[in-house]
């Protein structure tokens, strides 16, 4: 708000806590970011989703990380 911000991109989760009727006063309009996380392959099973893409860097390089981000 401070920066004149109308519009806020959360994590699909934050639907959970986020009152989204104090960002509707405001007059910011709260959008919802939906993805497919991707798979690669892990030193360990089972595959668990959602680390730091450091993880995809050292599982599977560079090359390969940048091709599942973009």
């Amino acid at each position: 708000e401070a920066l004149g911000a109308n519009r806020y991109l959360a994590n699909p989760a934050s639907r959970d806590y986020m009152k989204l009727e104090l960002w509707e006063a405001a007059g910011i309009e709260v959008e919802f970011f939906e993805y497919q996380h991707p798979t690669y392959p892990q030193k360990f099973s089972p595959f668990v989703s959602h680390l730091a893409v450091l993880d995809a860097i050292a599982n599977v390089g560079l090359v390969e990380t940048r091709r599942l981000i973009e």
